[in-house]
């Protein structure tokens, strides 16, 4: 069975300090700080492996965030296994917890990476990424919508006008009770813009929903989509938000875990 050494990361967007860990000897070396740039990567985990035994398996890890999985493909590709931490699960020493510096957080990565004292985040592969991506295109357009809402019902509050037609906004009557209102030329205009806007994004929306049902009728989507979408109130585009976050339901054994 081959040895491993465990190379613990914390990975910023310029730099990154890296800490490797024996569990056999319970020993830590070759603690630096680089520039994030694959080839000093590279060179780093090369120098290593000229100064261990034949055989020796290299194995990286680094915590879940802003970064997403770039560093971890990066790793991969150069044929290094690499994990990727949940960091709320990671069990760390309190001086750790208290006095945190890159170095300190490398050293910590490496051990809970050594003792497995902690969860791996799922990666999903790179079609359901994509696919994620433009799914948050969408959730990040439906939040400018209701943003842009917010804005309307203030601008209309601070003019002194309410909405007492019916308890619900944004109905087909509520848009002709905006668009009758009468207004000061300048008033009208920057409403009519507001709305105009409003328009223009949630035709985004349905342009964005119409692709992502597309999207649900791929061979790999398909079967699943079309199973969820069968509940009430989820729509295809909304199955494929959760077969995306989700990716392999296997993972989860039971109701329990999955929750």
């Amino acid at each position: 069975m081959a040895s491993l050494l465990f190379i613990g990361c914390d990975v910023h967007s310029k730099a990154i300090s890296l800490d490797t860990f024996d569990r056999n000897s319970n020993t830590h070396s070759h603690q630096t700080k680089i520039n994030n740039d694959p080839r000093l990567i590279w060179k780093y985990a090369k120098k290593i492996e000229s100064e261990v035994e034949p055989g020796t398996k290299l194995v990286f890890d680094y915590e879940a965030g802003c970064l997403g999985f770039s560093f971890y493909e990066r790793i991969t590709k150069m044929g290094f296994e690499c994990r990727i931490m949940a960091p709320t699960t990671i069990r760390l020493a309190q001086t750790d917890r208290v006095r945190k510096t890159d170095r300190r957080d490398a050293k910590s990565l490496a051990e809970a990476l050594a003792y497995d004292t902690y969860k791996s985040v799922y990666v999903p592969n790179q079609e359901d990424q994509e696919v994620r991506s433009f799914i948050r295109l969408r959730e990040d357009t439906q939040e400018t919508i209701k943003k842009f809402k917010q804005r309307i019902n203030a601008f209309m509050l601070k003019l002194g006008y309410t909405f007492d037609e019916g308890k619900t906004k944004w109905t087909i009557k509520h848009r002709d009770w905006l668009k009758s209102l009468e207004l000061s030329p300048m008033n009208r205009e920057v409403l009519d813009e507001y709305l105009i806007t409003l328009e223009e994004l949630e035709t985004k929306i349905a342009r964005y929903d119409e692709r992502i049902t597309e999207m649900s009728k791929q061979e790999n989507y398909n079967e699943l989509a079309s199973s969820l979408s069968c509940f009430k109130g989820v729509t295809r585009p909304i199955a494929m938000r959760i077969i995306t976050e989700i990716g392999d339901f296997n993972r989860f054994a039971t109701a329990g875990e999955f929750a």
